[in-house]
């Protein structure tokens, strides 16, 4: 069953006016993904016109711990018979639905406030924001935005993965700020960057415009220039170094689907096609794992790079239960 239901039924469903019916329809009609997006759009048309207040979380629940560790008041007097204990068991139904309430709004507040884009293995996706600016995800990344107020009241996005960033600049030169994994910041009024967050590291790219970048160990803004790669190492700390105009480029040929290496060992590429294709690729040999790889592969698939890479390296693919093991031909070495 996928029932229809207008904007003026849903709209009856947030004013809190809906009949039984139309509540078990909305729920039915919410089983489909394609109608949760446009639930929330209308949700935020019909908040523009009636605010609401979004209630405290954190404070609430504190406040209503606080009050039930609070004692019993001394000047109330107790009542024979089964009174107290019904009024007891009534009390403990009403904390338990009021935490299950509000442990349900924390977990479901995020998904209420926020809008996640995320690509899977492989995959590239292009994404456009309310501010006009553009974003290009690269394979196994997720970019979380502001459902309501992007581009008025905020431009914070958080990302978790790579991605190349076209910031529009606003009339009230509004700053957009990208939050990553590891609490850095690059921070932004109008411009172009490719930004890497993934576990091994973090790395921003400037194309063109002014970035600012802060880490937990370097809060002081560093001013990047165009052609410029910083790189967080592990201590925090902000390694500077310019790219030739081919290897900036080279930051970005993920956004077509090509793999570009300039004597980069073979391991190497093995964590790279484990980031981006989410497959396991294990090289036991040393040797082979220390042999470089220079060119350009077009590839979208996993598949795709390691045919590639077994006939110009002359190596064979063995698949052992989850792992792809390169190894190199016999009688090779």
């Amino acid at each position: 069953m996928n029932p229809v239901l207008s904007k003026d039924s849903v709209f009856s469903y947030f004013a809190g006016m809906a009949t039984p019916l139309q509540k078990a329809l909305l729920e039915e009609w919410l089983r489909h993904p394609a109608h949760v997006e446009l639930y929330f759009e209308w949700l935020e048309e019909w908040e523009a016109g009636q605010p609401q207040l979004i209630p405290d979380v954190d404070v609430a629940f504190t406040h209503f711990s606080n009050r039930l560790a609070e004692p019993a008041a001394e000047h109330e007097t107790a009542t024979p018979g089964p009174a107290p204990l019904r009024r007891a068991r009534r009390l403990g139904w009403i904390a338990a639905a009021t935490i299950t309430l509000l442990l349900t709004a924390w977990w479901q507040r995020a998904q209420i406030l926020e809008k996640t884009y995320e690509t899977g293995p492989g995959q590239v996706s292009a994404v456009k924001l309310a501010d006009g600016s553009r974003v290009v995800l690269n394979a196994n990344s997720v970019l979380t935005v502001p459902r309501w107020g992007f581009g008025t009241d905020t431009r914070d996005v958080r990302l978790n993965g790579e991605a190349t960033f076209s910031v529009r600049h606003t009339v009230d030169h509004r700053r957009f700020t990208v939050t990553l994994p590891d609490q850095s910041k690059v921070t932004v009024l109008g411009t172009e960057f490719v930004v890497y967050a993934r576990p091994r590291g973090t790395h921003v790219v400037l194309n063109r415009g002014k970035v600012q970048l802060t880490s937990p160990a370097n809060p002081r803004p560093l001013a990047m220039k165009p052609g410029e790669r910083a790189t967080i190492l592990p201590a925090g700390h902000v390694k500077v170094e310019n790219l030739t105009p081919a290897q900036a480029e080279s930051e970005r040929s993920w956004e077509e689907h090509r793999f570009v290496f300039d004597h980069t060992p073979l391991q190497e590429v093995a964590t790279r096609m484990n980031e981006v294709f989410d497959v396991h690729v294990y090289i036991e040999d040393k040797a082979l794992a220390r042999r470089e790889l220079t060119g350009t592969y077009p590839a979208t698939t996993a598949e795709e790079l390691l045919d590639i890479l077994s006939e110009m390296l002359d190596i064979e693919v063995k698949k052992q239960k989850k792992k792809l093991l390169l190894l190199p031909r016999r009688n090779t070495y």
